[in-house]
């Protein structure tokens, strides 16, 4: 536990308050991010994709995909110095532990087990390779209505910040904020940011991040069982629904806030 996460009540009532009412982005950021949102509701509800495919997360990790991806990660290191290095070996024990960054693919089958419909509309965030289009290319299939910040929503007025990642990261937050469906595919300070605010909000729109090693098994292969994959899924959805109260405090305070929640008591049953 870190100490900042065992403080007075008053103290954790103080930092809810300056996290989720006083920092707030600047007008012209929230401005854009509040008009990609109304977009998207525009259309009926949404649900919001943290897609952790990035070149730098893929080379820092050493995995090993395909031929195509292999390639293009080469390239991408290549182009920046960088020294990429990895081999079948390391990869596949890295993927059977679920230590590598879950791929399009895999996210596409992860949705379709969940439920969600081909129609519907999907924003995914994050640093994608939108330069890579044919890696996404699995993702554009299955789900033909997705969007992307800088391609689709706000094309029009994004203007020079397009090139500013911290301004687009800002308006992924927004957006990912008020989805009505949250699913991140890897950890990070984001989500965990994320997670909390949601929470706090108290409006019951689920947040969820599954967890890789379990799902190994059923991903691998070109057709995975989606019946099976759902099943894991559901199980993990309902475990994270049922944690125990006294083991709130395991999760960072930015990760859960209970104590900025108001509780009230259930009536007794004998009352």
């Amino acid at each position: 536990m870190h100490l900042q996460d065992d403080l007075p009540l008053p103290l954790q009532h103080l930092r809810c308050r300056a996290q989720y009412h006083a920092l707030q982005f600047v007008s012209p950021i929230l401005s854009m991010g509040l008009q990609a949102v109304q977009k998207l509701q525009s259309t009926g509800p949404y649900v919001a994709v943290h897609l952790r495919y990035e070149p730098d997360w893929i080379v820092h990790t050493g995995c090993l995909y395909d031929e195509a991806t292999n390639a293009y990660m080469e390239k991408w290191a290549s182009e920046r110095n960088i020294q990429f290095q990895s081999n079948v070996t390391e990869s596949d024990l890295r993927k059977q532990a679920g230590l590598c960054p879950i791929t399009p693919q895999e996210t596409a089958h992860i949705l379709k087990a969940l439920g969600v419909d081909s129609m519907t509309t999907i924003y995914f965030a994050g640093g994608a390779m939108n330069e890579g289009a044919k890696l996404m290319r699995p993702l554009h299939r299955a789900f033909p209505r997705h969007v992307v910040t800088k391609d689709d929503l706000l094309q029009s007025t994004i203007g020079n910040l397009a090139s500013r990642p911290s301004v687009l990261a800002a308006i992924d937050y927004i957006v990912c904020l008020h989805s009505d469906f949250l699913m991140m595919t890897a950890g990070g300070n984001m989500g965990m940011m994320l997670r909390g605010h949601r929470f706090y909000l108290g409006d019951f729109k689920e947040t969820f991040q599954p967890y890789g090693p379990a799902l190994v098994p059923a991903l691998l292969g070109p057709r995975p069982n989606l019946t099976h994959l759902g099943n894991l899924l559901a199980q993990q959805r309902m475990q994270k629904a049922q944690d125990p109260l006294d083991a709130r405090r395991l999760l960072k305070f930015y990760d859960r806030p209970w104590e900025c929640v108001c509780e009230k008591a259930l009536p007794s049953a004998t009352a």
